[in-house]
């Protein structure tokens, strides 16, 4: 992986790659977060925790994780 951002908040970890998405560690796991999954691009360059969200700076444009599991 190439890792491009990082950003850690509590017990959680997010680390953006070059062509991977979004890599989230929480509760002892890894989960990726993608195109498929509604992220607006795969080569993520920024992070920023924001109280219930993460926002995802990508080449293709800007999106909005949900931390509590819910998509926006």
């Amino acid at each position: 992986m190439n890792a491009k951002a990082l950003a850690a908040r509590d017990r959680m970890i997010a680390v953006g790659a070059a062509s991977q998405g979004l890599w989230l560690y929480y509760g002892g796991r890894w989960r990726n977060i993608a195109v498929k999954d509604g992220l607006a691009g795969n080569d993520v360059t920024a992070l920023l925790f924001d109280g219930p969200y993460l926002w995802v700076g990508t080449r293709s444009g800007l999106s909005r994780i949900a931390l509590n599991g819910e998509r926006s």
